[in-house]
């Protein structure tokens, strides 16, 4: 049996953006060869992939363990997550809100990042179930590759200066689809459809009270199935390397380097 981790997000929230980028860099998985209309071409320093594109390039071949594990992601409703667990947004606590724009800088410049290529907008925090639920429709009705891009695409309108836009509204989330090249005009009305019929917003609902069954309290939130069919949940931005421990995947520690080496990353 291989390992298998599903990951469930919500477009509301920067670090998600650098999650599917990483998690999928990480695992080296081909998401998807569709073009997307981004401006941020920056490549990683240590991988050589560009933060924002949908494809890995081939010399990025799976590893044989690797190859074994999958991944799924899952449009769950954060607001919905915080209220049934008790929990409250970070930002709300002045204390937390000023520390996490230290860890927002930080986690954009390891990712390859300037720390103005991804900013809040100004309607933060955002009502984000049109765009979930929109989500959930894409992803049972279009291949992977193309709910995946849809997402990066999603993150990349929301978040990414000096043009964002409220993917909230309803007009403005049909524009950025439309934009697009992943749908056709015909799909934009079917995706806009669904996202306001009881299906989806029920899916939506089921994915959110799914993970609050499982002992969510925030998100990211992942669960992880490893080889031996051991299940197990991790929460949080930087748990890639006890998640990948627990998988039996092969990965390397950071460490200080002795001085007079390279500076390197890994």
């Amino acid at each position: 049996m291989g390992g298998h981790i599903d990951c469930y997000l919500d477009c509301g929230k920067s670090i998600y953006f650098l999650i599917l980028i990483k998690s999928n860099n990480h695992l080296r998985l081909y998401i998807s060869s569709i073009p997307l209309p981004l401006t941020i071409v920056k490549k990683h320093p240590s991988t050589g992939i560009s933060p924002l594109s949908t494809s890995l390039s081939k010399e990025h071949v799976l590893h044989p363990t690797m190859s074994r594990s999958s991944k799924k992601f899952h449009p769950i409703f954060l607001g919905g997550v915080n209220v049934g667990s008790g929990n409250k947004p970070p930002w709300t606590l002045p204390a937390k809100a000023a520390y996490g724009k230290f860890d927002g800088d930080r986690a954009k410049k390891y990712h390859g990042f300037k720390t103005t290529d991804i900013e809040a907008p100004s309607w933060f925090p955002p009502l984000t179930l049109l765009p979930q639920r929109a989500l959930c429709y894409i992803k049972s009705a279009f291949p992977a590759p193309t709910y995946e891009a849809t997402y990066l695409l999603l993150f990349r309108a929301m978040w990414t200066p000096p043009t964002q836009t409220n993917i909230t509204n309803p007009a403005l989330l049909s524009t950025v689809l439309s934009e697009s090249t992943l749908f056709t005009p015909q799909q934009v009305t079917d995706i806009m459809t669904a996202a306001g019929q009881k299906e989806w917003k029920d899916r939506l609902l089921a994915n959110t009270q799914k993970v609050l069954d499982q002992g969510a309290f925030g998100s990211p939130w992942m669960w992880v199935r490893n080889g031996e069919g051991k299940e197990e949940p991790f929460f949080g931005s930087d748990r890639f390397h006890f998640m990948w421990e627990y998988l039996g995947l092969p990965w390397q520690d950071i460490e200080i380097l002795p001085k007079g080496e390279e500076k390197a990353k890994l």
